[in-house]
C-alpha cells in the first residue's frame, strides 16, 4: 500500500531562523529551524485561531533560509510531516514539525526593505 506524505503552508514567522552546524558522515551541514504561524480556515468563537509549526530545512536551503527570512514574514513552506513521540514521568507526549523541502516569499519587498540591503558606497 502506498502512502503520501506531502504539506503546504502558508504563515508569519514568529522570530527570526535559527541556525547550527552539525557533522554528518565526515561533512559540515547547516540545519534552520523556524516556527511558523498559520492562521486556521474558520473561526471559532468569530475569532481566528492559529497553530504555530516548527519547521526544519537542511544543507544549502537551511543556509538561504537563515539568510534571507525574517521574523513577521510572510512565506509558503511545503514539505513532510514528521511525528515524534517523547515519554515523560507523565506519559507519552506527541509533537510534529515539518521538514520542509521549499520555502517560497509571498510578499514583495517593501522599498525600506530593499533599500537596507543595498550598500551605501
Amino acid at each position: 500500500m502506498q502512502s503520501f506524505n506531502d504539506i503546504t503552508l502558508i504563515g508569519r514567522l514568529t522570530k527570526n531562523p535559527e541556525a547550527k552546524s552539525f557533522e554528518s558522515k565526515g561533512k559540515s551541514s547547516i540545519v534552520t529551524h523556524f516556527i511558523l504561524a498559520v492562521n486556521r480556515r474558520f473561526k471559532k468563537n468569530n475569532k481566528t485561531e492559529t497553530d504555530f509549526i516548527k519547521v526544519t530545512l537542511f544543507g544549502v536551503k537551511a543556509d538561504n533560509a537563515n539568510f534571507f527570512l525574517k521574523k513577521g514574514m510572510l512565506i509558503l513552506v511545503q514539505g513532510e510531516l514528521h511525528t515524534q513521540a517523547s515519554k515523560s514521568k507523565t506519559g507519552t507526549n506527541y509533537y510534529s514539525e515539518v521538514i520542509a523541502d521549499r520555502f517560497e516569499f509571498m510578499e514583495a519587498k517593501t522599498k525600506t526593505e530593499e533599500e537596507e540591503e543595498v550598500p551605501n558606497g
